[in-house]
């Protein structure tokens, strides 16, 4: 309210204060101590719930699968390792030798002699289907012996001249002869009576004489 009685010097009428007496206090609500503007702001909306954590029920039962996965893991992983090798991944021979009656076996397929009329053939066959033999070559000279080293099959043999070499078949690859050194082929003079393997070399017992016959250089 403002009295038109109170004027400054510029004939400016001034504000009278009001008195608070007058004010009925049971006109204006009252905020009551800890309320405001800040009180306000974190103020939640009816029917606001708090919130909770998780269950401990549902906590067990969480803790207690990820146990069982991590110990059935490790049961899996034992079982596995003590799971003995098959017969069928023993590991292959690969030098082995036998007689001109006999056979080897590489990757497989079997290798053995066959002679008509007195003329030797090599003779390939597999052990799966309908074992079907094909003839793999014919050799010039008369085998001792069928010898199987690394992916060959090496037949010592006796020639019609008076000679002896070593004719070589090796799988997947043909024909050749065992060589030396500076690859002229292994030979001589007599007759092949026997021939054993013997590490990474063939003996041979030429005329009753020992040849020995690298194969590795």
């Amino acid at each position: 309210m403002y009295s038109i009685d109170d004027t400054d010097d510029m004939g400016i009428n001034a504000p009278t204060p009001l008195d608070t007496a007058s004010i009925n206090k049971g006109d204006f609500a009252q905020l009551s101590n800890g309320q405001g503007a800040k009180s306000a702001r974190h103020a939640k909306p009816a029917g606001h719930k708090a919130e909770t954590g998780m269950p401990r029920r549902m906590m067990v039962i969480l803790s207690v699968a990820a146990l069982l996965v991590i110990v059935l893991g490790v049961v899996l992983f034992v079982r596995v390792l003590n799971t003995p090798v098959a017969a069928n991944t023993q590991q292959q021979v690969m030098r082995t030798q036998a007689g001109v009656d006999q056979s080897v076996t590489y990757s497989g397929s079997t290798y053995s002699l066959r002679e008509e009329n007195g003329k030797y053939s090599l003779v390939e066959s597999h052990a799966d289907g309908d074992k079907k033999e094909v003839v793999v070559g014919g050799l010039p000279g008369t085998p001792v012996s069928i010898v199987l080293f690394d992916g060959a099959v090496l037949l010592p043999e006796n020639l019609p001249d008076g000679t002896w070499d070593v004719s070589v078949y090796t799988v997947g690859v043909g024909w050749s002869t065992v060589g030396s050194r500076n690859g002229t082929p292994s030979s001589g003079q007599g007759t092949i009576s026997e021939a054993n393997l013997d590490g990474s070399k063939l003996l041979l017992t030429v005329d009753g004489s020992t040849v020995e016959v690298p194969l590795v250089w």
